[in-house]
């Protein structure tokens, strides 16, 4: 099997970290009123010692609200005493399309649910696809990627 490219996204937490780390994976992005911006991708990171990693994930698709709240309300209230291992909170994976409350990213109409594995010198949607698959998802023995009907 080939090795894993390096994506571009870089995250601030640190997911060996014991504890509650809020933070961003920050995705570069530079446009033309910035050259040095970033697309800041909300993650949370609680760890209490060894144990399972579990990745919960919303926001694939920005106007998928339901999830988003949830994991947002998961990631305020869920204390990391109370567990053994860690949990990953990315509540809103396709930030830009969440952002917008659209379906697809405004950056670059990707469906981020229709990107898997990505490309880390892709399009921003791309490039999230690449990280997660082969970032995130490898650090857990569980994976929830929750969904709902999308409102029009």
């Amino acid at each position: 099997m080939p090795p894993v490219r390096h994506s571009r996204i870089v995250a601030e937490v640190d997911f060996a970290r014991n504890g509650r780390q809020t933070g961003f994976l920050r995705l570069f992005h530079s446009v033309h009123n910035s050259a040095y911006g970033f697309i800041p991708i909300p993650v949370v990171v609680l760890r209490n010692g060894d144990g399972p990693t579990a990745l919960f994930v919303s926001g694939n698709h920005g106007d998928e609200y339901e999830g988003q709240v949830a994991l947002c309300n998961l990631a305020r209230t869920l204390d990391p005493g109370r567990i053994q291992g860690r949990v990953i909170i990315l509540p809103a994976a396709n930030f830009p399309a969440a952002v917008a409350g659209q379906r697809t990213s405004p950056l670059d109409g990707g469906n981020l649910n229709r990107t898997f594995p990505g490309d880390p010198d892709g399009t921003p949607t791309q490039q999230i696809a690449f990280y997660m698959e082969h970032h995130l998802v490898p650090l857990a023995d569980l994976v929830c990627d929750l969904h709902s009907v999308a409102h029009r």
